[in-house]
């Protein structure tokens, strides 16, 4: 089946990436961002030092997870 991505704002700039299943219709959330994973995003499009992009992938996934975790709780 085809997967058709959503985002849905909410305020404070976060953004909340998901789809539904066309079968059951049960919503999947991928990620969520801010402003502020995004630029980090994107400083890691253009890092060419592995090390220092390894570490900013690593911070990145941490905000992502705490972002998910907070709005989660206020749904």
């Amino acid at each position: 089946f085809k997967i058709e991505v959503k985002i849905t704002k909410f305020d404070g700039g976060v953004e909340k990436v998901h789809f539904y299943c066309p079968h059951c219709n049960q919503e999947y959330i991928s990620y969520f961002t801010d402003e502020e994973i995004r630029k980090k995003q994107k400083k890691v499009r253009f890092i060419k030092d592995k090390n220092k992009n390894k570490k900013m992938k690593s911070e990145i996934l941490r905000d992502m997870q705490n972002l998910a975790a907070v709005i989660l709780d206020t749904q």
